[in-house]
Formats: C-alpha cells, sequence, structure tokens
C-alpha cells in the first residue's frame, strides 16, 4: 500500500493483494468491480513496486482517446503524496499529434497523416527540431504528461510532438493509449526497447466488439473514382475505367435484392478485380495522392482506396471470421447509398496472439461477469479473477421493472410507442433531477421522438439533449457539458441516447448530475445478415446454445448494465433506474444485471411507477 495516495475504500486492499500475488506468476487476472470502485488507483498502486524494483513498464489500454489521461492524472497524485518519481504519459497517434499535418485540414484521416508524414519529413520543420529535445528535456520529463501538455510544450518549441513521444517513451514507467495501439497493427505504441511489459486493459468488455479488419467504402467512393480518373489523367486508363464500370454494375445489379444489409459473397466480387487491376488502382491512386499533396490538399484519392478494400478482400478470402456485408444508410448528406464493410468477428483468434507481446495482462470491468465466458471469447486460458461486490445499496439505487412495456418483436406497435411516451413523461414529472432515457436501439430511440417525446418533454420546462446516429465527438462533448451544467439549474434536463452509444457508458455522472434513469428495451441486436454472420461464427466455435449466449444475449445485457451505472460513482450518489422491458424479469436476463440492481429490484406495474417513485427521496 505504499503507493495508495487516499484511505482505502472496502475491498481495495483485496485487489491490490490479488494482484501483487499472481502477477509474478506470468498470469492473466480479471477484475470485475462496479463504476466508483477505484480501480484504477488499485491497479496502479498494485503494480508500481514492481515498476520500481524490476524496471517493468505499464502499458494501460482504454476504449477512448479521452480515457487515456485517467491512470497519468493518478500518478500525479501518486508522485505528489507518496514522494515518488514516476514517469508516464498518454499516448497519442499522429493525426492528433502531427503539427504539419494541420495544415492540411481537419478531418484528415489516419491514412491522410501518415502520408504526410511520410513524403514531407524533408520539408517539416516540427521534425527537424527534434534534435532540439535537450533543451526541453528536463521540462517534459519532470512529471507524468498528459497528451494535451506534451502538445502544448511542442507547439511552443516547434518540435514534433509524435515523434517526441518515442524519446520520451524510454524513460516511461507507463503509457496510456487507446485499444487501437495495442491490438492494430497500422500504427504501434513507441516502444523501441525490450522492457518487460504488463498490460492493463480497462474497460475490458469490449474486448469482444473489435473489428481490426474493418474497411468501407460506399458507392460515392466509386463515382469520386470516376471523377479522379477524369480529372487527374489525360489519358483515362480502360483497365480501370472498364473495372470501375463493372464494379459500378455489380452495385446496381445487388442494389434491388435487399433492404437494408445482405451477406456478399468474397469470391463473386473479386471475379471484378485480379492482380493486374490492384496494381493499376495503386498506381494511379498513388498519383492522385502525390498531386494533391503538392496542391496543399489533403492526399487521399478514392482509386486508392478501393485498391485498399479489394486488397483486404483478397487477403481475406480463405479467412473464417471475416464477411462482406453490403448495407444501405444515410450519409451526412441525408442520401441513402450503399456501402460495403470488410466486418471482422476474431476477437478470440486475434486477441490470444496480441497477448504473447507482454509479461502478464490485468482485463478490468464494471461489467466483466461472467468471467469464464470473457476469458473464453478474449482467449484467455490461464486466469485468476476477482468479483468485487457492489459498494451500493438500497440507499443508493432504486431498480424499477415494468411488467406491461416491452420493446420484444420486430416492429414496435403504436399501443406500446405511446404507453412508453406516457410512462417516460410520468417518470420525469415525478422526478426532479436530470434524467437518462437509453433506448435498446436507434430504432427505438426514433419511435418515440415520432410520438412526440421530445416536444412533451419541453411541455414541463425540461429542455431535451438527443445523441443522433451522426453525431461528431464535438458535438457529443458539447451535449456532456450543457446536460450536466443543467443538473445546478432549476429546472433540469432529460438526455435521449441509445444504449451503446456514446454516453451508455464511459461516461460518469457524478454529485448528482444524473438522478434518473430510463432504460427502453433489452438492447439486442436486430437480427440482419451481420448479426446472423455473426452467431454463425460463434455457434461455430462454440457450439449453438453457448455460441447465442456469448454472441447475442451476454453483450445486450452488458449494454444494459453499462448504462445502469452511468448515475453511481461514489457510496453518496443516489439513483432511480426503470429497467423498462418486462423481459429483464426473466431469470435468464435478470441473473446478467450488476449485483446492487438484483438485490434491490421490485417487479412492478408499469402505471404505478410514480407511487415506488415517492417512497425513494433523493
Amino acid at each position: 500500500m505504499r503507493f495508495f495516495p487516499y484511505t482505502p475504500r472496502k475491498y481495495q486492499e483485496k485487489v491490490i493483494e490479488l494482484i501483487q500475488r499472481e502477477i509474478e506468476g506470468n498470469k492473466n487476472i480479471c477484475i470485475h468491480a462496479t463504476s466508483g470502485f477505484g480501480k484504477t488507483i488499485s491497479i496502479l498502486s498494485a503494480l508500481l513496486p514492481y515498476v520500481e524494483s524490476s524496471g517493468i513498464r505499464i502499458i494501460w489500454a482504454v476504449k477512448t482517446g479521452n480515457q487515456t489521461d485517467r491512470p497519468i492524472e493518478e500518478l500525479k497524485i501518486i508522485n505528489k503524496k507518496c514522494a515518488s518519481g514516476f514517469f508516464g504519459f498518454s499516448f497519442r497517434g499522429k493525426k492528433d499529434m502531427c503539427l504539419l499535418g494541420k495544415k492540411y485540414g481537419k478531418n484528415l484521416t489516419y491514412d491522410d497523416i501518415h502520408y504526410i508524414c511520410k513524403h514531407m519529413q524533408g520539408e517539416c520543420k516540427y521534425a527537424k527540431n527534434i534534435n532540439k529535445f535537450k533543451e526541453i528535456e528536463e521540462k517534459i520529463l519532470k512529471q507524468p504528461l498528459c497528451y494535451s501538455e506534451i502538445l502544448k510544450i511542442c507547439k511552443k518549441y516547434n518540435i514534433c510532438p509524435y515523434k517526441i513521444q518515442y524519446i520520451i517513451s524510454e524513460f516511461a514507467d507507463i503509457i496510456s493509449a487507446n485499444y487501437n495501439y495495442i491490438l492494430n497493427d497500422f500504427e504501434m505504441l513507441p516502444i523501441t526497447d525490450d522492457r518487460p511489459k504488463i498490460l492493463v486493459v480497462d474497460e475490458a468488455h469490449n474486448l469482444q466488439n473489435i473489428n481490426i479488419k474493418s474497411f468501407i467504402i460506399s458507392y460515392k467512393t466509386l463515382k469520386k473514382a470516376f471523377g479522379e480518373l477524369e480529372d487527374f489523367f489525360e489519358n483515362k486508363n480502360k483497365k480501370i475505367f472498364n473495372f470501375l464500370k463493372e464494379f459500378e454494375e455489380y452495385i446496381n445489379s445487388i442494389s434491388n435484392k435487399f433492404e437494408e444489409e445482405i451477406e456478399i459473397n468474397k469470391q463473386e466480387i473479386l471475379t471484378l478485380c485480379n492482380n493486374e487491376i490492384l496494381e493499376e488502382l495503386k498506381e494511379y491512386g498513388m498519383a492522385v495522392r502525390a498531386e494533391r499533396l503538392r496542391s496543399g490538399k489533403p492526399p487521399r484519392s478514392s482509386i486508392y482506396r478501393l485498391y485498399l478494400f479489394f486488397s483486404a478482400i483478397l487477403a481475406s478470402i480463405n479467412q473464417d471470421g471475416i464477411v462482406l456485408i453490403a448495407f444501405k444508410d444515410k450519409g451526412k448528406e441525408n442520401k441513402q447509398q450503399i456501402y460495403f464493410e470488410i466486418f471482422d468477428m476474431r476477437a478470440e483468434e486475434v486477441l490470444k496472439e496480441k497477448w504473447k507481446n507482454y509479461n502478464a495482462r490485468i482485463f478490468c470491468s464494471g461489467t466483466l461477469t461472467p468471467i469464464d465466458a470473457f476469458a473464453d471469447i478474449c482467449g484467455l486460458e490461464n486466469y485468476s479473477s476477482c468479483q468485487i461486490p457492489s459498494i451500493y445499496t438500497s440507499k443508493n439505487i432504486l431498480p424499477l421493472i415494468t411488467n406491461g412495456l416491452t420493446t420484444k418483436g420486430a416492429e414496435l406497435e403504436e399501443k406500446m410507442k405511446k404507453a412508453y411516451v406516457e410512462n417516460i413523461l410520468k417518470f420525469v414529472k415525478n422526478l426532479q433531477t436530470n434524467i437518462a432515457i437509453f433506448c435498446a436501439s436507434y430504432r427505438i430511440q426514433n419511435n418515440l421522438i415520432e410520438e412526440g417525446l421530445v416536444e412533451r418533454i419541453n411541455e414541463l420546462n425540461r429542455e431535451v439533449f438527443v445523441e443522433e446516429s451522426k453525431i461528431s465527438g464535438i458535438e457529443g462533448r458539447e451535449i456532456l457539458i450543457k446536460f450536466k451544467k443543467k443538473s445546478k439549474d432549476k429546472n433540469k434536463a432529460v438526455l435521449i441516447a441509445p444504449l451503446g452509444g456514446r454516453f451508455g457508458e464511459g461516461v460518469d455522472f457524478p454529485n448528482g448530475e444524473l438522478g434518473g434513469i430510463y432504460i427502453v428495451g433489452i438492447p439486442f441486436d436486430k437480427i440482419c445478415a451481420r448479426t446472423n454472420a455473426y452467431l454463425n461464427y460463434y455457434k461455430s466455435l462454440y457450439g449453438p446454445s453457448l455460441g447465442r449466449y456469448y454472441g447475442y444475449i451476454l453483450p445486450a445485457l452488458k449494454k444494459a448494465s453499462q448504462a445502469i451505472g452511468r448515475g453511481l460513482r461514489s457510496e453518496n450518489d443516489r439513483c432511480i433506474v426503470i429497467l423498462g422491458d418486462q423481459r429483464f424479469a426473466e431469470p435468464r436476463f435478470f441473473k446478467l444485471l450488476p449485483d446492487y440492481v438484483r438485490y434491490n429490484a421490485k417487479i412492478i406495474n408499469y402505471e404505478e411507477i410514480d407511487k415506488n417513485i415517492e417512497e425513494f427521496k433523493l
């Protein structure tokens, strides 16, 4: 406990003891503990003695870039309160850290930035100034750094922030990064030495949903490729032109065969494109990129993107667990078009190989149970586990399961829509706090909005914030800030968002920022080509019953459980949770809910929701 800077909460010492007992055996350690337990500080303080004595480095993996700063902020507190001198930083990739790339526009992809960095090295003043590191060495290494602090220092001295990360990694005891830099091969962490590594995966339940080989193109990509062939080349390449025409004819031929999505035979689509065409696409695509870069524009090419797409299909042709899906969706222009996505479902196979890069691994989450299922899906053959009982009691949470409401079925009937809207309004009327309404899907969410939910809530003098499907990260942050601020106002706000969206997990609402949560339905994946491919693959791995359980039931209940925990961060928080679907009471689903829900849940008639709320004073 030498590096634990706070008064320990219940069970934190138990977790620290488990880690220190098991970590030297080169094992996997799985820790299930609800939000608010203090997983980050417990794991850090357990591992730092080994960093100090053995020179082990901690690699901390998180789901989103915004979460990378959390362990670094805790490390700063440890250094201050425990008089230690550990160094670490939160890592960001070229997309965030390339100062030169920012001159080519705001919406650059990773591939754009990588191309700029590779081809403009000789003209990049930031890269040339890397030899000035000695001038800022003392400033940059004196304490742990969040990525924004690295960026600020490097901007001041006109030094490349991305390359600086490689230099300071040599001194780092902990590097925190997004999952992508741990699991993908396109951009790796800046580690150049052989120092032993312990991997910590936070919010590890998300590992099941990795899609490493994902690649998407659209009909718009094809139309832009025609335009590039016309705009950049005087003599139109007949081979490429004929390929584009054949691909267009293929798209038109399948467009009437499905309404939403369909699985495409990879062998069939590859008849359009041989190795000779691939080489032509690559050559012409690279020429377009080079010309655009010379013109000071983002170095992207739709011809080159088609090359990458068909190359990826070819590489996966004999690989089980990677399928090609065609689907229809509305883009940013709100016009429906056809998309093609390479969909990778091979979590166990891919992850099992990645774990070999580390001397030991720790996986933690508030929704890691059942741990044996998590271990199967993520390729863990040997592991130690710890399930921490919740700190929340009936004083913290009132979970109500509403009998008489359900989203079961392909479509939500008109009568059920009205019942949900009226029940949600009754909830809002009786709760003078910020409220989140989490819906099983965007389809369900839109059904309720079309039924007048937003206008009806506005009539109660409540501002409503809605997470839409095409919302950007910046827009999401703005909504979050405004919603949290409303918790201090007289008239509280209501957030409407899908389960599994950006607000359904990974976002906390402490200190009374969220007093009510209404879950509309169980978020089972819609049965479609993608879901069928996923279930068929999981059934081939684990058998029919277990495959459906792993691939369909568990993910849905984990999404719901994550959303339930948004309003509870400490033993002082209180929240009323409405589980608005009678199926939550079925034993097969009920047993997968968090323990603090199971121990305190009441099944009520949905029309009596207000009577039960009155008994739980917020």
